[in-house]
């Protein structure tokens, strides 16, 4: 009796392993009280569009360092689109200055 109940208690613990090692898809709720702003003031020309470039339409770009607000920046991509491609874009604060005050 008792090596049955140690069968079955091992039974339990590697089914409940198993369960553990399922992949589960979850998403984390989006509360936010705050806006979302987008930067619509973008004009690309028709060259630009035929070319295979990425681009973004927003070249001078001013946000509140305090703000509690989300922004979209849009980025493009010209040309036909048919090969696989990516970009790294990188941002840098060019406005404040290092270990002093404005």
């Amino acid at each position: 009796m008792r090596t049955m109940a140690k069968k079955l208690l091992s039974l339990i613990l590697a089914l409940t392993m198993l369960a553990g090692m399922i992949l589960m898809s979850v998403y984390a709720a989006v509360v936010s009280t705050y806006e979302t702003l987008s930067f619509d003031n973008a004009h690309i020309d028709e060259e630009v569009l035929r070319k295979k470039v990425f681009y973004i339409g927003s070249q001078n770009i001013s946000v509140s360092e305090n703000s509690k607000n989300s922004y979209l920046l849009k980025i493009g991509r010209g040309g036909d689109a048919e090969d696989e491609a990516s970009v790294t874009v990188k941002f840098a604060d060019i406005s404040a200055v290092y270990g002093g005050k404005l």
